[in-house]
């Protein structure tokens, strides 16, 4: 504008003022477009100054976020700084990534799987895990399987090999198949045969199996001598005694059926006292463990002064029974 002079004045043809400029923030860091830069403390999150206007105009306060980066957290799929964003995992590890902002980095993140523990299918070992021992038992093998990274840990145990035994059925004279007492330890094979009978007793957890286990057959006193009733002839008179016979003989609480041939000379008739008798076994009613066998023949002989009578084999001393 111009201002004219009075009362022989002069003029002052042009004059002018500053127009008011307000200031503004810039885009960068501590700028302003326009204004003047005045600086101010920063924060812990923000970049903070104020630009001051010109010639009167308004003056503005500016900040601008610092840059955050990516930071993994402890725990799976999280972040202590950053924005989570989940990535595929691997067979044993978790994986994510924390992205940073306002220009900060990113970071990729990783946490290894918890390991359960898993017995083995062998004594103290650990298909997973750790192997940690304990004390057995007398049935058991005893050990641990710790996990690992957070996982469970696991109580293993395995049993002893127990070896097979023949119970008390075996040895025995009975006159029917056996069914109990067949093993003092393992389970027993299926009994086999009609007289004498046997069977095994298999080890379990890898024991053996143990050998044959028999049960015999036998008669009562009653039923030998319905099957073998004696019979036989005998000649002799007061110097000398023959007698051949079929009888039934007990030895050792077992009854056989024999042929029995004996002879005697009286010591009085000068003979010397002598008795002698063969017997010949027809049939073993009740055996021991087949030491008999059908058709062998057992001695007896001794001196006595009484006339021969059919001794019973549980009074003589005899050999092969």
């Amino acid at each position: 504008w111009s201002c004219k002079g009075e009362h022989g004045g002069t003029d002052a043809n042009s004059c002018s003022l500053p127009k008011p400029v307000n200031a503004s923030c810039g885009t960068a860091l501590n700028s302003c477009n326009p204004g003047t830069l005045s600086d101010t403390a920063d924060s812990s999150t923000h970049y903070n100054w104020n630009c001051i206007g010109a010639s009167g105009g308004g003056s503005v306060a500016c900040s601008l976020p610092k840059p955050v980066n990516g930071a993994c957290g402890t725990t799976t799929n999280s972040c202590t700084s950053g924005t989570f964003f989940d990535t595929a995992d691997t067979l044993t590890y978790y994986k994510w990534d924390c992205n940073g902002s306002n220009g900060g980095a990113n970071k990729s993140c990783s946490l290894i799987k918890p390991v359960d523990g898993a017995c083995g299918t062998t004594t103290n070992s650990c298909s997973k895990g750790t192997f940690s021992d304990v004390a057995d038992t007398s049935t058991y093998y005893k050990w641990n399987c710790l996990g690992t990274d957070g996982g469970v840990s696991k109580s293993c145990q395995l049993a002893k090999p127990v070896n097979g035994v023949c119970g008390s059925a075996d040895g025995t004279t009975v006159t029917q198949k056996p069914t109990s007492n067949l093993c003092a330890q393992g389970i027993a094979t299926t009994v086999s045969g009609s007289g004498p009978w046997a069977w095994r007793c298999n080890g379990t957890d890898g024991g053996t199996t143990s050998g044959i286990c028999e049960a015999l057959a036998g008669l009562t006193l009653s039923e030998a001598q319905s099957v073998c009733p004696k019979s036989g002839s005998s000649t002799g008179n007061q110097c000398g005694w023959s007698e051949t016979y079929v009888d039934v003989e007990l030895y050792r609480g077992k009854y056989y059926c024999v042929t029995d041939s004996e002879t005697e000379t009286d010591a009085d008739c000068g003979g010397g006292g002598s008795q002698s008798k063969t017997f010949e076994v027809k049939s073993i009613l009740k055996s021991s463990s087949g030491s008999v066998s059908l058709g062998s023949r057992v001695f007896y002989s001794s001196t006595s002064s009484n006339n021969p009578n059919p001794n019973y084999c549980e009074q003589m001393s005899c050999t092969g029974l």
